[in-house]
């Protein structure tokens, strides 16, 4: 062997072994959130900065105004702002539901129910929209804006897409609908409502646009609470944009087993689904296929979950960072501090791109 090549071999020997590449659904813990904590959605921008906000509690209890978190692409805190206008009373919580061109985010808030646009440059805050509590629709559904449920909710905006026209599209998890936020803000009006949304206390959650720009899907953690099935069981569905802007018809890609309660979700590039699943006892992300197939799950076991560094405690939503997946973990029910986390969990494929539109 010449001089050379033992030089080489023995300069490759020096060098720091390669990081070894990571399995799918490998779970790692990012950061931690502060008090007023319950972080329960987030929001990768275009430059990879994580937005989160604190949202409500268990107890109902007063909680003082929301926080807006920004987070580095490795878990580093950048910035933290005060929500203000809320209720000094309330339960107050934010979710970082959307972002445009420009940068601003749009902040779904709870006490009052409204949409805030945030300049995270200027850290300036305007109200863009705004939610009224709808009565349940009357036996002949003759009325523009209510709720087809059994129970009369307050309203609750949940998570938001925006459509192809510019509106934005809100599900509201207690009044049983989803929202349409006119192109520039303004008053919301019921875009669309029907008994499979209705989980009495539980329903829409999540909702994406999907990548033909003329389909929304949307999850529900229960549901059909006036219909033929197990109505604890959450569902996942599409729902066309019809030309005129109307809904088209609703259609079921996949149903959960019974009190999972799935929340937050993501779409892959390939179409498949990443949701979190935050109902008692289940604690998990569960993947789905384009055609409705459940393809893994994550914890695996119960056992499995307790054996992470910070156990899975409601983990709310999921967003795509490249390869991996950003998950929040919400800790409602338990209120334990040390689990308000990020996660970084490992995708092993792409995000499908977010739309919003250019001006």
């Amino acid at each position: 062997m010449n001089r050379a090549v033992v030089g080489a071999l023995c300069a490759l020997a020096l060098l720091p072994a390669a990081a070894s590449a990571r399995a799918k659904w490998d779970i790692q813990v990012l950061a931690h959130v502060p008090p007023p904590g319950y972080p329960a959605l987030s929001l990768v921008a275009p430059d990879r900065t994580i937005y989160v906000g604190t949202f409500t509690n268990a107890s109902g209890s007063a909680n003082g105004p929301s926080h807006l978190y920004a987070y580095s692409p490795g878990g580093l805190m950048l910035r933290d702002w005060t929500i203000t206008g809320q209720s000094a009373s309330g339960d107050n919580g934010i979710q970082v539901a959307a972002q445009d061109a420009g940068g601003n985010l749009y902040l779904l808030d709870q006490q009052p129910p409204r949409v805030i646009k945030f300049d995270p440059h200027t850290g300036t805050q305007s109200d863009y929209a705004t939610f009224g509590d709808v009565p349940s629709c009357p036996p002949t559904g003759a009325a523009s804006d209510c709720s087809d449920t059994v129970m009369d909710n307050p309203p609750e905006p949940d998570y938001a897409a925006w459509g192809p026209d510019g509106s934005l599209y809100v599900t509201d998890y207690e009044q049983g609908l989803v929202w349409r936020v006119p192109p520039g803000g303004g008053k919301a009006k019921v875009w669309f409502t029907d008994p499979q949304l209705d989980g009495t206390l539980f329903g829409p959650a999540g909702i994406v646009l999907m990548p033909d720009h003329k389909t929304l899907m949307l999850d529900t953690s229960a549901g059909g609470a006036t219909s033929v099935g197990d109505p604890t069981s959450g569902k996942l569905y599409k729902l066309p944009i019809d030309p005129d802007g109307s809904p088209g018809k609703l259609q079921k890609i996949w149903e959960s087993k019974p009190t999972e309660a799935p929340d937050g979700f993501a779409l892959a590039q390939s179409g498949n689904v990443y949701m979190a699943l935050v109902g008692p006892g289940t604690n998990q992300l569960v993947e789905i296929s384009p055609d409705g197939k459940e393809l893994g799950r994550a914890p695996a076991t119960p056992l499995d979950n307790q054996a992470l560094a910070v156990p899975f405690d409601e983990p709310s939503s999921v967003q795509f960072d490249g390869d991996r997946m950003i998950v929040t973990n919400d800790a409602y029910f338990s209120g334990d501090e040390t689990h308000w986390v990020i996660y970084d969990v490992y995708a092993g494929e792409p995000g499908a791109p977010v739309y919003f539109p250019s001006k």
